[in-house]
């Protein structure tokens, strides 16, 4: 929808989380290709998660970071389902807005 405006969507693989191993790039490929992912993919070192978890103040997959041009973080969205999704989409809507 925003996409000629500039706005991105990338995933990070978090790995393994009981051993911090990074997940295989094939399964990771496997499993965009299943779910029809339109996004790019990326696997994130456990440093970079730890960080992740510390500015969402929670441990959980999934988790979304809104981050506007100016590198400012917008918003954070835990989970996935019906209620996170449409909070996430309202507040995306008016960031790309402004």
């Amino acid at each position: 929808k925003y996409g000629e405006k500039g706005f991105e969507v990338i995933g990070l693989n978090v790995g393994f989380q009981e051993t911090d191993e990074p997940e295989p790039i094939d399964d990771i490929n496997a499993f965009a290709k299943k779910m029809r992912l339109n996004y790019e993919l990326a696997r994130v070192q456990p440093e970079i998660s730890k960080k992740l978890q510390k500015i969402a103040q929670i441990s959980a997959v999934p988790e979304s970071f809104l981050v506007d041009r100016e590198g400012k973080l917008r918003g954070v969205f835990v989970g996935g389902g019906p209620k996170v999704i449409a909070t996430l989409k309202t507040t995306v809507d008016r960031v790309m807005a402004e």
